[in-house]
Parts: C-alpha cells; structure tokens; sequence
C-alpha cells in the first residue's frame, strides 16, 4: 500500500562527517560511522533552486532558449528546541565546558567558537552531511529502544528499525547562518542555515554509503563506509526553560558598572528576550576544470548580533553625549539554568558570551497597556588572533546513551 502522508513522527535529523577523514567516529567501528542525532528538531525546510537563463536573439520577440549554466543549489534549514550545546558540539562548534567533556575547560576563552568551521589545515572540518530518516506511516523514527551498549560490537548500536527508513542525505552542507533566540514563556531554540552541493534519495536505511562528492564532475562517490542510525534512548528527556530561568548581565569589559547615556539602571535589568545571530558570509571558488564549486570558505571579518529586550524600571542618570563620548566594550552573559536540585538551589548548566561588544542602538518603546520596554543591539567580531573579542558558549551537554558512548570514546 502506498504512503498516504508523512507526518512529523515520521522524519528524524542525523548529521556525520562528509569524509571521513573530517570529525569522524569510524577508528570506533571500522567500516561504519555512527550518525549523531539532532535532538528536539521542531522542523526542517529545504529545496532545490535551479537558475536559468533566457537566451533571446534578434528577429524574434519570445525566448529561443532557457538554459541551465550553473549547477541547481541545494538549501537545508532546520530549528531545534535549546537543550545545552550537545548539538552545537554535534555540528562543529567548538565550546567551552563546566562538565560533562573529556576536554574540560572552565570558561577560560581559550576555544575559538568556528576553529573548525574556519580551518585551512582541514577543509573536511567546515562541512556536513545532513540525513533525515524517514520511518514508515504511522511509525516514530525516534523510539525508545533499551539494551546494553557493547563497545566491541557495532550491532548494539544500530537501531534495528533503520533498514525500512528511506533516508534523504544532503551532501557537503556548509553553515550559512546560526540564531540562538528566547522570551518570556516560550522554550529557547536555535535556526541554522545550510547551503549544500547536493541531494541524493535512498529507499533503504540499510547499507547507507558515506559518499563524498566529487567537485571536479560533480558525482558522489562511495567510500565503503556504512552510516550507521543509532539506536535512540533519552531516559531523562528534554527540559523546558521556565520563567526565572535565564539571567542576562551586562557589564563594561574594564569591570566597571556600565553608567551614563541609557536611561535606565543596569543594575535593574529585567530580560525579555534575546537573539543572537552568527551569519557566515562564503566566498564561492569556482574553477573552469570544475562543475561544481571547488570550496565555500568563510569571508572575514565575521560579526555577531545580541539583541535584547528588557523593561525599562529605574531611570539611569546621563545623558547621550557621555555615552557617545565613552564608547565603551561590554562584556554580555546569558546564563541558563536547570531546575532546583535537591538542595533547592539553581544549577547553572549553559552560558553564552559575547566579549568586547559595541552598542549599536537603543529604541525605547511605550504602548497604552504594556510596560515600557528599551531594545539594544550589540555587536562584537568573531577573531581567532584575539580571542578577548568574539563568542563563547559553555556548559553541561545533555547526553543520552549513545552521546555518552560517543562522548567516553572521544567522537562527540
């Protein structure tokens, strides 16, 4: 019988490497890579873009022709609910950790955010393979399945239900595009943007080949290597933010209380929501020997956006010539917190930095029955050659069984 519809317990998102010589797992079992689940996807969206052009000639008023003369792009999106930095570690971003790492580093600033995404020693590192697995109707793809993991066997890590999955595999998917956002009574979540060199369609989650794209003929090409659908056991679950959850703090980056020019007490803020957005501008290196382009690399400079919106409470003395004539850095922090451990205390588990921001504008606004409310827009520079500037994320991964497998393993 054939499938009536595909709903949203039907599609799961997987990322690996898109060689195996760039952040891969395969040394665990030789002859597979194990797929990371991105957890609590909320949706995807992607599509095909092909580009023609209209040839017209004299002595005729319609078009002659229509044709194709650059290759069809691929475009990959997706959301996920924010539960700590397991997918971000995941998809390449190179953090910072209170626990929950072999790499432990305690908020030293030491790790550039995009290293990997930025390297010129390794070019696999900046690219993805993305696939969705696609259960039959009326199945979830992500269903709980407990057994013991046997690190000498990769049979104990394969989800049993994978080969009847149809698998859609996004080949050589480069970040175009990362948005972390929150507000009062709504879950933190997290957009990002991919644009990818192609698309391929498999009816079988048996057997998945890790193919690598060739860009001189534009033609995927097999490895030998079989991308493995983990099993999926999350016995804690995702956790919501609550209301109180999330502290914002501004400060000047000398240490000093920020002061005049705001209008309001810095010392009273009162968050509503935040936006942070990393967009990576690529140069596309095309070659006449090649169909397809050679390399997507990033163009700095890299910049990044912060920004808030909190009620205004308690004025601020100064005024807008003092703070022009300042024209101080800030030091933001948004921390996330869990809920009370047994000792009813707050456990801190996720933190974003932004250091040695400019303030780029201030709006204050007021409406008959809302509160007033001041939006500021900061920006900072992503540099690896002064990490005193830039963005930082830190905290406590929220792994399930296969992540901590990974993680122990050193391949998370």
């Amino acid at each position: 019988m054939s499938r009536v519809r595909v709903i949203y317990q039907n599609e799961a998102v997987y990322v690996g490497p898109s060689q195996i010589s760039g952040g891969d797992n395969e040394s665990i079992f030789p002859g597979n890579n194990i797929l990371k689940n991105i957890s609590c996807v909320q949706g995807v969206q992607y599509g095909i873009d092909v580009s023609h052009q209209d040839i017209a000639m004299l002595g005729k008023r319609g078009t002659e022709r229509s044709v194709v003369v650059t290759k069809p792009s691929v475009n990959f999106s997706m959301t996920y609910d924010f539960q700590g930095f397991t997918n971000e570690k995941k998809l390449g971003f190179d953090l910072n950790y209170r626990t929950g790492d072999v790499n432990y580093v305690d908020d030293t600033f030491s790790l550039f955010l995009i290293s990997g995404f930025a390297s010129n020693s390794n070019r696999t590192l900046d690219k993805r393979n993305f696939y969705i697995a696609v259960a039959d109707e009326g199945n979830d793809v992500l269903d709980n399945q407990v057994g013991a993991l046997d690190p000498s066997s990769v049979d104990s890590i394969i989800d049993e239900q994978s080969p009847t999955f149809d698998i859609i595999t996004f080949h050589d998917a480069y970040l175009e595009s990362y948005t972390i956002k929150g507000s009062v009574g709504n879950v933190a979540t997290c957009d990002l943007d991919y644009v990818c060199e192609t698309i391929s369609f498999n009816t079988s989650g048996s057997g998945v080949d890790v193919k690598t794209y060739d860009t001189k003929n534009r033609e995927l090409l097999t490895t030998g290597i079989n991308a493995v659908i983990p099993k999926f056991y999350r016995p804690d679950g995702p956790k919501a933010i609550a209301q109180g959850d999330m502290l914002l703090t501004i400060t000047e980056t000398s240490g000093s209380t920020p002061q005049s020019g705001f209008g309001f007490a810095f010392d009273d803020i009162k968050i509503q929501d935040f936006n942070l957005t990393i967009d990576f501008e690529r140069d596309q290196l095309n070659s006449i020997t090649h169909k397809a382009p050679v390399d997507r690399p990033i163009l700095f400079p890299v910049g990044a956006i912060l920004s808030t919106s909190v009620l205004v409470g308690d004025l601020g003395s100064g005024n807008l010539t003092n703070l022009a004539n300042q024209d101080s850095f800030y030091d933001l922090q948004i921390d996330f917190y869990n809920n009370e451990n047994s000792q009813n205390q707050r456990v801190l588990s996720s933190s974003i930095f932004a250091r040695k921001a400019k303030l780029e504008n201030i709006n204050y606004n007021l409406e008959i029955g809302n509160n007033k409310q001041a939006s500021l827009n900061f920006k900072t520079e992503l540099k690896e050659e002064d990490l005193t500037y830039g963005v930082f994320f830190s905290g406590i991964l929220n792994t399930g069984d296969i992540e901590k497998f990974l993680l122990e393993s050193g391949a998370l």
